[in-house]
């Protein structure tokens, strides 16, 4: 199963799917990613690639789905702003219900790790 192409899996069951190593993505982020993605899905796939050595590339595919589309310089910034952020902001990431409120992109720029991430040439190397 593809994370985010099942669209029978209920929105309580989509937790499950990180027990397979992988997140829930919605359809529109599929292309435009990480617009529509949830901040709790966000932290956990930012989980799994830091305790996997920080490589976006190579879990990827597993994590996102392989046709989710891959930008480099995208994904690190949105890994950069995870890891610079606070723990008591990562842990409340992972909280948030999955809701208007709660997509990455509604809280991302309020993180402590936003500003520092989207400054140039600043990249956590795992």
């Amino acid at each position: 199963m593809s994370s985010g192409t099942s669209a029978q899996t209920p929105v309580d069951d989509l937790d499950a799917l990180w027990d397979l190593g992988q997140v829930y993505v919605p359809a529109l982020s599929k292309k435009k990613w990480p617009k529509g993605t949830y901040a709790r899905d966000m932290a956990k796939a930012f989980s799994f690639i830091l305790r996997a050595g920080g490589d976006i590339k190579a879990s990827w595919a597993a994590m996102f789905g392989s046709d989710t589309h891959f930008v480099r310089a995208t994904a690190r910034r949105q890994y950069n702003t995870w890891v610079f952020s606070s723990q008591k902001e990562r842990d409340t990431l992972r909280m948030l219900p999955r809701t208007p409120a709660g997509l990455w992109t509604a809280v991302r720029d309020d993180l402590t790790g936003h500003e520092k991430a989207y400054h140039r040439g600043a990249q956590h190397d795992g």
